[in-house]
């Protein structure tokens, strides 16, 4: 007697526990309409033209009432078509398809929300139908999906998926990055191959402003690639941005058309941009490609590759061999006009400025948050600094007779204070909090990195050099210290 495995409706009540991020699963949706798109593009082009319609996928989000909404125009589904549709774990055997491993719509719908409907009509059919999907209700064993069926035209064509009782609730910070993050990663399909993807009635398209550098003889730092591996083929291209901007460096991976992981975090390997998911040095924040791997492994998700043995280190080899001169080139160029900012990036800073000040947040913190006393600001500080004082800083200099420390506190908590500082006999220790959501949300360049570290250090250095002068720290004497050395160059 065997014993057999089992799975059962229980099962669909983790979905909700799925790892996903909201764009990785509404992704799920895009590809499963693109896919269908692509299967039947000339006879989709054909009736659509000389219509005021092209091929979309459309996202509407109703916060309120708790509801994402998903519509396409593709080809639809018969009847046939959507019972393949709702089994979970039916394999694509379609190869190259993105709708590959049958899991995706349905996952992501249960991940979404506790009940969602479909509705879907086949070109050339003259039925819809519907069908109801109640994850408790199927859970504990009622899998009827309460099919509805009617007649419509036969030359419509469309599949309408409606989510509600939202698992989680959203945003307008995460709608926000959402969108961007599905601009990024459907940008092949919008740029090349006449999709339209929207959200609500905003087209979302990628716009990529990328200066590259260029050599004297006016050639770009801009190299295309093409490899195989294992009889896998690897290809794309590399290039070195004029100015640097962390948020766009790294080489986004793109399958099968669809950006698996894309800018603003896109991939950095290892050797060639100096450790796990690079540092902060000119390489990242100038290098900048795209890289094809139609043939690899990917997780369920599609939001990572999987590699296999040692695929990862071998590709990052390789490339890193490709772009070693652009990798020496991203690290020892500087852009410097002498001519400062252009006015309409000042006012548009100030605007930024203006606009931070007037948040509901920044005035609750200003309103309601009590001024901490001298004994608790320097307790915040303590815990920072005693196990520092005698370990070698990251960076040591000395200034005449005074010793500076620099720390990079990259185990500390985003909760600690953005610096701290002290200043014991012949010395300036100064720790500079990366965890804190300032560095990681807003510099993004080797210049706002330097031009934030030298605040910190100046701002000791001030306070030191006021103290030791007028025994005490005086904001307008610290103030007109600090602006004699933000008068010295930076040197580089």
């Amino acid at each position: 007697m065997s014993i057999n495995a089992v799975i059962t409706t229980e099962t669909i009540r983790n979905y909700k526990r799925l790892n996903y991020e909201l764009w990785y699963a509404l992704a799920e949706f895009i590809d499963n309409s693109v896919q269908s798109y692509y299967s039947n593009k000339e006879t989709l082009d054909s009736e659509l033209e000389g219509t005021d319609e092209k091929f979309n996928v459309r996202i509407v989000f109703e916060k309120n009432s708790g509801l994402f909404r998903i519509t396409d125009n593709a080809l639809g589904m018969d009847r046939e078509t959507l019972i393949a549709a709702l089994i979970h774990g039916r394999v694509n055997p379609i190869h190259g398809s993105r709708n590959e491993f049958g899991m995706g719509m349905k996952t992501a719908a249960c991940w979404l929300g506790s009940s969602w409907t479909l509705r879907t009509t086949a070109l050339g059919n003259s039925m819809e139908y519907q069908i109801e999907y109640d994850v408790e209700r199927i859970a504990t064993g009622d899998v009827d999906l309460r099919e509805q069926s009617r007649e419509v035209d036969p030359n419509a064509h469309y599949t309408i998926v409606e989510i509600v009782g939202l698992n989680r609730s959203y945003g307008s910070r995460r709608v926000g990055k959402t969108k961007d993050y599905l601009r990024s990663m459907y940008r092949m399909d919008t740029r090349f191959n006449g999709v339209d993807l929207m959200w609500g009635d905003e087209c979302l398209t990628y716009e990529e402003s990328l200066e590259v550098l260029k050599a004297v003889d006016g050639t770009e730092y801009r190299r295309h690639f093409e490899f195989e591996l294992d009889g896998k083929k690897v290809s794309g291209w590399g290039a070195v941005l004029a100015r640097g901007t962390r948020n766009k460096a790294g080489f986004a991976i793109l399958r099968r058309g669809r950006v698996i992981q894309g800018q603003p975090t896109a991939w950095k390997p290892s050797k060639l941009f100096g450790q796990e998911q690079g540092s902060n040095d000119l390489v990242n924040q100038r290098l900048v490609g795209e890289i094809v791997l139609d043939d690899f492994l990917v997780s369920q998700q599609k939001d990572a590759i999987l590699w296999e043995g040692e695929e990862e280190d071998e590709i990052d080899d390789k490339l890193f061999e490709i772009f070693a001169e652009y990798r020496q080139t991203a690290l020892s160029f500087r852009v410097r006009d002498g001519v400062g900012p252009s006015g309409v990036a000042v006012t548009s800073a100030l605007d930024d400025v203006a606009s931070t000040l007037s948040t509901k947040e920044f005035s609750d913190t200003w309103t309601i948050k009590e001024v901490p006393t001298p004994e608790l600001a320097k307790a915040s500080q303590e815990h920072i600094l005693e196990h520092l004082r005698i370990l070698p800083g990251d960076r040591e200099v000395q200034i005449g007779d005074v010793h500076v420390k620099i720390f990079l506190g990259n185990d500390l908590s985003p909760n600690d204070p953005y610096y701290s500082s002290e200043m014991p006999g012949d010395n300036v220790v100064v720790v500079i909090n990366t965890k804190h959501p300032f560095w990681i949300d807003v510099l993004d360049t080797h210049d706002s990195i330097v031009a934030y570290m030298i605040h910190c250090v100046y701002d000791a250095l001030a306070e030191k050099k006021c103290t030791e002068k007028i025994g005490s720290i005086q904001p307008d004497t610290v103030k007109m210290i600090k602006d004699d050395f933000l008068r010295m160059p930076i040197v580089s």
